[in-house]
């Protein structure tokens, strides 16, 4: 099975109802959005800020949980479509999903910063023994190391790419924390998946290009900005079959014994 871009974003009509949940969707995404702008707006009354966060916090949950749980009808079998709106504590497996990898994400952000500490670290003494034993110019040395360390940080966040991938759909298969929290599981579908975790990193970074590249054009007409958030949802669900693709390739039901 290949990870498809097209077969992604076809999957959005594969819904007898797509078009009446993307327009739900995009209106709750839109909702979780003015709530976000609450939040980050300037010299307004505390309680307007406290009700973006209300607003951002229940409308993005609803938002999360409708995507884990289609990912989880999916990853589980031959689902097709989305799921239901009106599903049972869909607001709950959303808000728990983001905490979850609140979680998730301190605990990657800490080993990659340990990692780049390393890489860094490693890169200056390099540095150092080769300007002592060839007596290069400063600037050349520097100019090395700069290459060099910028690599290895674009690998690293490379990488952490793909742990986020993996992490979703090992947290999406069961909705386990512990599944979530499994980082050397995780590392090791990675490492025995390469081909396939470098082709969806590739497919994503085009995808967002893409999504860029259409919330341009949409920004350019007044009736495109109102249909933006609709198309973003649209977008998300279409990355949600893109990723569900990646985890049926690589089979994760093996790493979770």
């Amino acid at each position: 099975m290949t990870i498809s871009l097209g077969n992604a974003l076809k999957s959005v009509k594969e819904d007898s109802h797509w078009l009446k949940k993307v327009f739900i969707g995009g209106l709750i995404y839109l909702v979780s959005l003015i709530g976000e702008a609450m939040l980050e707006a300037k010299g307004v009354h505390i309680a307007v800020k406290a009700s973006g966060v209300v607003l951002y916090l229940i409308f993005y949950s609803i938002l999360l949980g409708f995507m884990v749980s289609t990912t989880n009808k999916k990853i589980n079998g031959d689902f097709i479509g989305w799921t239901e709106w009106s599903e049972p504590n869909i607001f709950l497996k959303g808000l728990k999903c983001m905490l979850c990898y609140f979680v998730y994400t301190l605990l990657l952000s800490f080993i990659c910063c340990f990692t780049i500490f390393v890489i860094a670290a490693v890169v200056v003494l390099i540095g150092y023994v080769i300007n002592m034993i060839l007596q290069l110019n400063p600037q050349i040395t520097e100019i090395f190391m700069i290459i060099v360390g910028g690599t290895a940080f674009v690998v690293v966040f490379l990488y952490l790419i793909q742990f986020f991938n993996v992490g979703y759909l090992y947290y999406c298969k069961n909705f386990k924390f512990r599944d979530l929290m499994a980082i050397k599981k995780q590392f090791m579908i990675i490492a025995d998946n390469q081909h396939a975790a470098w082709t969806l990193v590739g497919k994503i970074i085009l995808y967002t290009l893409l999504l860029v590249l259409v919330s341009i054009i949409a920004c350019i007409t007044l009736i495109g900005i109102f249909l933006l958030p609709f198309i973003c949802f649209a977008f998300f669900m279409a990355l949600v079959d893109l990723l569900v693709q990646y985890g049926k390739k690589i089979n994760t039901d093996k790493y979770l014994s």
